[in-house]
C-alpha cells in the first residue's frame, strides 16, 4: 500500500521540473528576441540618421549635375582666358609660350575627364548614370584644376617678369655710346688729337656698336637669348667719316670675356699675357669713308649663363665697350 502511493508524488515532482525548464527557456528566448529587435532599432536609426546626413551634405554643397557642369564650362571659360591673355603679349619668351600651350592642352583632357564623371559616361562613351560619389569627386577635381593651373600661370607671370627685366638690362648696354668707362679703368673711345688728325696716323671712331647672340632657325638666323641655344656671336660696328684719315690696312681686335673673366679665344698658349689674348682678328682698309663691319665669333662648345663684356680695339687701341646677357 506504501509503494502504490510514493509513485504518484515521483511523477508530480518530474512534472512540476519540466515545466520549470519550460518556462526558463521561454522566458530567456523571450528575452534574446526583445534584445535582437533593440539592436535591429538601433542600427535602423542610425542608418537613417547617416543617410538624412549625406542627404543634408549633398543639398549644403548643391551636388547636382547641372551646376557642377556650369562651374566646370566657367571655371574652363576663365583659365582659357587667361592663358590666351598671356600668349597674346607679343614679348613672351618663346620657351615660355611652349609651356603655355602644352598646359592648354593638358587643361582640355582635364575637361573632358571632369565632364564624363558629372555625366556618368564611361571610357567608351556610354552614359552608366551619375553616382553621387563621382559628383562629389567631380567637385574637388574642378577646385584642383581651378587651383593648379591658375598657381601655374602665376608662375609663368613671375618668370615673364624676370624675362622682361633682363632683356630691358641688356637693352639698356645698346643704348650707351662708347664714352662709357668700366671699372674706372677702362676707356670707351679714344680721344683723337688734332695733331694726330692732320697726320692721318690717329686711330678711328666706331658708332653704332652693337653685339647679337644668334642661331640659325628654320634656315633664318635669329636673336638668342639661352646660353645653351646661342650658336654664334655678332659684333656690328660702323667705322665713321674722318677727313683726315689716310688710306691704310687697320688691324680690328674684338675681345669677348666670360663671366667668369675668362676670354673666349681658340688660341692654347699658356705663355700668351691674357690681355694680349684676341677672340677675333680682322684686317679692314680704312679710308676715311663710312663702313659697315659684321664679325662672327662661333665657339665648339656650350656658352656659359651671365653677362659678357665685347672690347673692341684698333691695334692696341681701345675703340668701344658692349655688354650683354645670356640666361
Amino acid at each position: 500500500m506504501e509503494e502504490t502511493e510514493s509513485l504518484p508524488k515521483e511523477e508530480n515532482k518530474s512534472k512540476k521540473g519540466s515545466l520549470f525548464i519550460f518556462i526558463f527557456l521561454f522566458l530567456g528566448s523571450l528575452a534574446f528576441s526583445g534584445y535582437l529587435f533593440l539592436k535591429y532599432t538601433e542600427n535602423a536609426k542610425k542608418i537613417q540618421s547617416q543617410n538624412d546626413e549625406l542627404s543634408l551634405a549633398y543639398e549644403v554643397l548643391n551636388l547636382n549635375a547641372d551646376s557642377l557642369r556650369n562651374a566646370l564650362d566657367i571655371a574652363k571659360q576663365e583659365l582659357d582666358a587667361r592663358m590666351t591673355e598671356l600668349a597674346n603679349q607679343g614679348n613672351l619668351n618663346s620657351e615660355l609660350r611652349s609651356q603655355l600651350e602644352a598646359k592648354k592642352i593638358s587643361l582640355d583632357a582635364a575637361y573632358t575627364r571632369i565632364k564624363n564623371l558629372i555625366t556618368g559616361e564611361e571610357k567608351g562613351g556610354i552614359a552608366s548614370g551619375t553616382e553621387p560619389k563621382n559628383l562629389l569627386e567631380a567637385k574637388r577635381e574642378i577646385a584642383r584644376l581651378t587651383q593648379s593651373n591658375n598657381s601655374y600661370m602665376s608662375q609663368i607671370e613671375g618668370l615673364q617678369k624676370e624675362y622682361e627685366i633682363a632683356k630691358s638690362k641688356s637693352a639698356e648696354y645698346s643704348d650707351l655710346v662708347s664714352t662709357l668707362k668700366v671699372d674706372n679703368d677702362r676707356l670707351v673711345i679714344v680721344n683723337d688729337s688734332l695733331s694726330k688728325k692732320l697726320k692721318g696716323t690717329g686711330s678711328f671712331k666706331i658708332g653704332n656698336l652693337n653685339v647679337e647672340p644668334i642661331r640659325t632657325r628654320n634656315g633664318k638666323v635669329a636673336i638668342e637669348d639661352h646660353a645653351s641655344k646661342v650658336e654664334q656671336i655678332k659684333v656690328f660696328f660702323k667705322v665713321l667719316i674722318s677727313e683726315y684719315a689716310k688710306e691704310e690696312v687697320r688691324n680690328i681686335r674684338v675681345r669677348i670675356i666670360t663671366p667668369s673673366g675668362a676670354v673666349l679665344s681658340e688660341e692654347t698658349n699658356d705663355l700668351i699675357d691674357s690681355d694680349k689674348v684676341s677672340t677675333i682678328v680682322e684686317s679692314i682698309m680704312y679710308d676715311g669713308t663710312e663702313k659697315a663691319v659684321s664679325l662672327y665669333y662661333h665657339q665648339q662648345g656650350k656658352y656659359a649663363k651671365g653677362e659678357y663684356d665685347v672690347e673692341i680695339f684698333d691695334g692696341t687701341t681701345l675703340l668701344g665697350i658692349y655688354s650683354f646677357i645670356l640666361i
